[in-house]
């Protein structure tokens, strides 16, 4: 089996982010066709995908945050992460809580996804800044090591 680099699977990461960033995030269905035959639609929700892969990238990268990292990747994980009641409970903007809380449960996750997506870019942003900062992607050696 081939060992991968840090910097490889970095970069399959970043490029997964960047394909599901260029499209609409929302549910999109697809058709399922097996041995030449249509059986079905799946859906995937690009929103979900995004976050998702935001967060497996700063798993990752996890040990080798620097101090600036590790202080926003502890204080913002929990938006990516977190229960809906333990996102609720550390979002500081007071008038977006209370849209939240008056609406019916469908809109208050489709409030929610949308916070965690805005959360999620905003954690990529300062995942590209750290690698940026670190130089990470230059070194070669063999992810573990």
């Amino acid at each position: 089996m081939m060992q991968q680099t840090l910097k490889h699977l970095c970069l399959k990461h970043i490029e997964a982010i960047n394909t599901l960033s260029t499209r609409e995030l929302r549910v999109s269905k697809k058709i399922v066709i097996i041995d030449g035959s249509a059986i079905g639609y799946e859906e995937e929700d690009l929103r979900v995908s995004f976050i998702q892969a935001v967060q497996n990238l700063a798993t990752l990268l996890n040990p080798e945050f620097d101090e600036l990292m590790q202080s926003y990747y502890s204080k913002n994980i929990i938006f990516l992460e977190g229960f809906a009641y333990e996102i609720i409970d550390k979002i500081e903007d007071k008038k977006f809580i209370e849209k939240i809380k008056s609406e019916t449960e469908d809109k208050r996750k489709d409030y929610l996804l949308f916070y965690q997506v805005q959360e999620a870019r905003k954690m990529y942003l300062q995942l590209n800044l750290f690698l940026q900062r670190t130089n990470l992607l230059k070194m070669e050696d063999d992810y573990g090591k």
